[in-house]
Parts: structure tokens; C-alpha cells; sequence
């Protein structure tokens, strides 16, 4: 078995898995509350990568800056749109 297989496979079980945990969540506290935990927990775990990333913070332009935060803000609205489906949907349907 090659290493792309190997990997592709890996990332099919956690976002299968991933999602899963999503509809339980999602079903018991809410899509707006399950968004913001999410995005919190993956807060924390990027800030571990932090030290190790690149600190050119001049190289961020305006337009650069006003894209990311559109995109931030698409990103934001599609998972809780996503986890709302989750909610009042089935998790294969939706997926």
C-alpha cells in the first residue's frame, strides 16, 4: 500500500469520525455553541505550531488582511450552517 493511500485513508476515518462527533454535539447543546467550542479547541491546538511559525507580520498587506477576515467569516458561517444541518438532518445526508 502506498503512503497516499495510507494517508488519504487516515484523513477519511477522522473526518468521518470528526463529524460524527459533531452531530453529538451539535444535537445536544446546538450549532452556534458546538461551532464556538470547536473553534476554541482548535485555537489552543494552534497555538502549539505558533512558536514555529514564520513572524514576517509585515509582509500582511490590507487587501490581504480585509481577504482573510472575509474568509474567516465564510468559514464561521459555513460550519455553523453545517453543524445546524447536522442538527435537523441526517449525518450521511448532509455529509
Amino acid at each position: 500500500m502506498s503512503l497516499a493511500i495510507f494517508l488519504a485513508l487516515i484523513t477519511f476515518f477522522g473526518w468521518g469520525t470528526g463529524d460524527l462527533f459533531t452531530v453529538v454535539a451539535t444535537r445536544k447543546v446546538g450549532a452556534s455553541l458546538t461551532t464556538f467550542w470547536v473553534f476554541f479547541f482548535s485555537f489552543l491546538l494552534s497555538l502549539i505550531a505558533l512558536p514555529f511559525a514564520p513572524h514576517d507580520i509585515g509582509a500582511i498587506t490590507l487587501p490581504l488582511l480585509a481577504l482573510n477576515i472575509f474568509l474567516g467569516v465564510l468559514l464561521i458561517s459555513g460550519n455553523v450552517l453545517i453543524s445546524e444541518a447536522f442538527r435537523l438532518s441526517s449525518a450521511p445526508l448532509v455529509g
